[in-house]
């Protein structure tokens, strides 16, 4: 989005849900005034119910991992680039993953798990960066990490592998720059 519409959009969109809520708010004291404030209830609470299971059908479909893994596995994703990375925050994932996985710089405080061969999964890496950003995981832990590219892929197979893993990193200061949200971070 143009930087030049930013603004106008958010602006737009508070304007629209601030008018909804006040709509919302006539339509529901008027039917509290007309039908009773208990009957109003009861069919505000019909009316969620009918909603939770509308939106029901639209959620992804993951199953649980029953078991534990022996190893520990993390997946990030973003379109991943040396232009990006300041705002999908890639390199921060990976400095964690690997300092978690640092053996050398804690080697009794680190779990089990993050001892053995722990991977990180990465949706949306170029190939050009692959390279830089194993030897960069490799510095920060002491150690070669499994680091795993992959490319995106049908929906079913995305939702595969993050059944398979034990954390999702979804860092982005996109959605924290000052400005967004309402201006909470000004």
């Amino acid at each position: 989005m143009p930087s030049w519409a930013r603004g106008r959009v958010n602006a737009t969109v508070i304007m629209i849900s601030q008018g909804a809520m006040a709509f919302g708010g006539v339509i529901w004291s008027s039917a509290a005034a007309v039908a009773g404030p208990i009957q109003a209830l009861l069919g505000a609470t019909v009316l969620f119910l009918v909603s939770l299971l509308l939106a029901g059908r639209g959620l992804a479909q993951i199953e649980p991992r029953r078991e534990f893994l022996k190893s520990f596995r993390a997946i990030t994703f973003g379109r991943l680039s040396r232009e990006t990375d300041r705002i999908k925050q890639v390199r921060l994932a990976i400095a964690s993953f690997a300092e978690a996985c640092s053996v050398q710089k804690y080697p009794d405080a680190v779990p089990k798990p993050l001892q053995g061969q722990p991977r990180l999964y990465v949706y949306g890496i170029g190939q050009a960066e692959e390279s830089q950003l194993r030897e960069y995981a490799a510095g920060r832990a002491g150690r070669v990490l499994p680091f795993m590219p992959l490319p995106y892929g049908d929906r079913d197979s995305i939702f595969h592998k993050l059944r398979q893993t034990d954390v999702a990193m979804m860092l982005s200061w996109h959605e924290l720059r000052p400005g967004r949200l309402g201006g909470h971070f000004r």
